[in-house]
């Protein structure tokens, strides 16, 4: 789950626990997609997708080229990621 403050949040549904809670972004998190079961997706107004793992939330990439927020993520079927900005 995103926030509005860049926080990301993993829940385990059967624990009914947090697995990790992170200030990932620096603004607003408008999509998450996971891209495995080991690591997932986050896009955010401060124009920055981040690759993080499932297990503690450590960074794994940061991907930087969009000129204002990114709004949507999409795992496309060959396994690529799309994303989509304002600008």
């Amino acid at each position: 789950m995103g926030t509005l403050s860049g926080q990301l949040n993993l829940y385990d549904l059967f624990d009914k626990a947090i697995i990790f809670s992170k200030n990932t972004h620096s603004s607003d998190v408008t999509s998450i997609k996971f891209l495995s079961m080991k690591c997932f997706a986050s896009s955010s107004n401060d124009n920055l997708i981040k690759i993080q793992n499932t297990k503690d939330g450590n960074l794994i990439k940061i991907l930087s080229g969009h000129t204002d927020k990114v709004n949507y993520l999409e795992v496309l079927p060959n396994n690529h990621l799309a994303s989509a900005s304002d600008g």
